[in-house]
């Protein structure tokens, strides 16, 4: 929900003033350049946690959850921040610096806690009346309603005619919104729906609390508002200043790993000869043939020998390609892709021909996930595990549709972040 989201950015600046106050606090008699150390010190701390989700509703509300959260993500920004810290002067004491790092791990998540604790405890009920009476509105609001902690609650789900609408919605004290769930039905209530606006009712729409409750878009709800969708998702177009972060930050990449592609070769070479390098036709940006390069993780590449890319995959691959995986520095080469405007650095999964006409063919609106290019990381891969049947393929898609009406740099931002967090975590998302 958008107001759960206003309880990550609470919590967000709630730690981001205790450390502040502290920073202030124990270096007021130092000099500028000290203070400015300690505050990009915890300011990168604070940006792997964010990384992490350390701030999100599903973390905080367990201490058990927070803790482990706030252990890894602080143990990781500390890594980050050691050497620069403690070995360019003016250097932080050691014993300060573990202190912070104490009140990061031990302090912060019970504070979190207590914070959450209270937001969720006073936080309004949405009871609604439903406006589609299937199988799919029941299905779709079931997972709003436990995800949002029972903050949305269904009433009554109605076919409705106009008057007996009015009559429910004024009569009962339950009822304090009306939700529409299906836009054949609305047309026929439509100045039913004008009145009960007129006397103070709120009137929302499926998409709308879906898009602010789940991280992805249902299919059943996109079939639903079909019209809506089609418009929302050709209207979003690709900004210019991806294409400039695409730039900047794959040259960038590409010249700090171009020793770690390398050195990976060489080995994969000694381990298994050759090819190194993987080249596969993938279907991108407005359903257009490429050629993907990665570096080779398998002793036989061919799929159609398998039938399935999945198929035996641990006796496939070399011991060499088992490392790259686990860190995703097999992917690396695609930043020439993204260098050559076939890809960018986050986006939906390019898929290899015959796995997109299968989609194609099952997957109602999946040829839409390829009106942003396609990326080397991306919000699906973040959100759903690796693809392996056509389930999964559909669920998958729920989350690259979601990417695509909703894609910004804030979002591509968050999405780097997180990659880079799965890498040191040795989580590749394959």
């Amino acid at each position: 929900m958008a107001i759960f989201n206003s309880l990550s950015k609470r919590i967000f600046l709630s730690n981001l003033a205790i450390i502040l106050t502290m920073v202030f606090c124990f270096f007021n008699s130092q000099s500028f350049s000290y203070v400015m150390k300690a505050v990009f010190f915890n300011f990168l701390i604070l940006l792997v946690l964010y990384a992490i989700r350390a701030f999100e509703l599903q973390t905080v509300r367990s201490l058990n959850k927070a803790f482990t959260t706030f252990l890894i993500g602080t143990s990781l920004g500390g890594l980050f921040t050691l050497i620069p810290i403690l070995y360019y002067r003016p250097a932080i004491p050691m014993y300060m610096y573990l202190t912070f790092l104490l009140v990061y791990m031990i302090f912060l998540p019970f504070i979190n806690y207590k914070i959450a604790k209270n937001f969720i405890k006073n936080l309004p009920s949405n009871h609604y009346l439903i406006i589609g009476k299937d199988d799919k509105t029941y299905n779709i609001m079931d997972k709003l309603c436990k995800i949002s902690l029972g903050k949305i609650r269904p009433v009554m789900y109605i076919n409705p005619d106009a008057a007996v609408l009015e009559n429910l919605v004024f009569d009962s004290h339950q009822i304090n919104s009306v939700l529409v769930a299906d836009m054949k039905l609305k047309e026929r209530v439509e100045p039913s729906l004008d009145r009960i606006r007129l006397k103070g009712k709120n009137i929302t729409y499926l998409p709308h609390v879906v898009e602010n409750s789940l991280a992805y878009i249902p299919l059943d709800v996109i079939n639903k508002f079909t019209n809506y969708y089609e418009v929302a998702f050709e209207e979003n177009k690709i900004s210019p200043v991806k294409r400039l972060y695409d730039l900047i930050l794959s040259s960038f990449l590409l010249l700090i790993f171009s020793p770690l592609i390398l050195l990976f070769g060489i080995a994969l070479y000694i381990e298994s000869g050759g090819p190194v390098i993987f080249c596969q036709e993938r279907v991108g940006y407005q359903n257009k043939k490429f050629i993907i390069y990665k570096l080779r993780t398998l002793t036989d590449v061919d799929v159609k020998k398998t039938g399935n890319p999945n198929e035996g995959i641990e006796k496939r691959a070399t011991r060499v390609g088992n490392v790259m995986r686990k860190l995703r520095i097999d992917e690396l080469p695609q930043l020439v892709n993204v260098l050559k405007g076939e890809m960018s650095l986050i986006g939906p999964r390019p898929e290899m021909v015959e796995f997109h006409d299968m989609c194609v063919e099952n997957i109602p609106f999946y040829s839409y996930r390829n009106l942003s290019k396609p990326g080397i990381t991306g919000w699906a891969q973040m959100n759903y595990k690796h693809t392996t049947t056509l389930e999964d393929y559909r669920r998958k898609t729920e989350y690259d549709l979601y990417y695509i009406k909703n894609q910004n740099m804030i979002m591509d931002l968050q999405i780097t972040l997180r990659t880079i967090v799965t890498m040191l975590g040795m989580k590749g998302s394959r």
